[in-house]
């Protein structure tokens, strides 16, 4: 599966002090990493490891704008060489393996994903092959916000913690589905935040589509204030 360098920098800040512009693409478009070699050319859509000493012979290659470079450092530069695009204290070893570890656990979730829909398997069974990868509670709602499907580390979470209790909160609901706010997402492409004050948590979103419009929506909750831009588009795989 291919990764995007906004994820990539996000993970590995996670394990390692990285220095990361906040600007890097979104999109998935990143394939396994390699080590750099001295020398040869830019490959498109790779992740290029490389180390200082190296650096010296990047400035004279043709620019890949798809291709990502990244720096193993003992010490971070206080900016990002050219062409760098992040920078990890750590070794080339230690990263590199970091790298091919999370490379491997998103190939296997969407190699699972796709087998089971190949064997016409639910979305809840969808949903509950995501919620290790995502670490957040997953739900698919109707547009009434009805519940279709939800996956959560915590089996009393739905729906008492999301919605309350239904009675109360029906009229919050019925508001919310006729205002402009609402509307203003309701067709939306892509990937998206949507505020707290509906479910009590802030969330990304997908709109899922049927007969060319908006039928259900794939929401991801921010249940530890961490969700990150970064992994809107794996929520956009898994509305597909």
């Amino acid at each position: 599966m291919k990764l995007s360098p906004a994820f990539l920098a996000y993970k590995l800040s996670s394990a390692f002090s990285v220095l990361a512009p906040e600007n890097l693409p979104l999109s998935g478009t990143l394939e396994l990493p390699v080590l750099y070699q001295t020398g040869s050319a830019a490959t498109a859509h790779r992740v290029f490891l490389c180390t200082e000493e190296q650096i010296g012979s990047l400035s004279s290659l043709l620019e890949e704008s798809s291709s990502l470079f990244l720096l193993c450092t003992e010490e971070l530069p206080e900016e990002l060489p050219a062409p760098v695009s992040i920078a990890v204290k750590s070794s080339v070893s230690a990263v590199f393996s970091f790298l091919q570890e999370l490379f491997w656990t998103y190939d296997s979730w969407q190699k699972e994903l796709m087998q089971a829909r190949l064997d016409g398997k639910s979305i809840q069974h969808l949903l509950n092959l995501s919620l290790p990868v995502f670490a957040h509670p997953l739900m698919v709602v109707g547009m009434d916000f009805s519940i279709i499907a939800a996956a959560s580390e915590e089996p009393s979470f739905f729906p008492e913690k999301v919605f309350g209790s239904l009675d109360a909160t029906r009229p919050l609901l019925l508001s919310l589905t006729e205002s402009s706010e609402y509307a203003s997402v309701r067709d939306l492409d892509g990937w998206f935040r949507f505020p707290d004050h509906v479910t009590g948590l802030g969330s990304l979103c997908v709109n899922i589509t049927q007969h060319g419009q908006s039928a259900y929506r794939l929401l991801l909750l921010d249940t530890k204030k961490d969700l990150s831009d970064s992994e809107g588009f794996l929520l956009e795989f898994l509305a597909e």
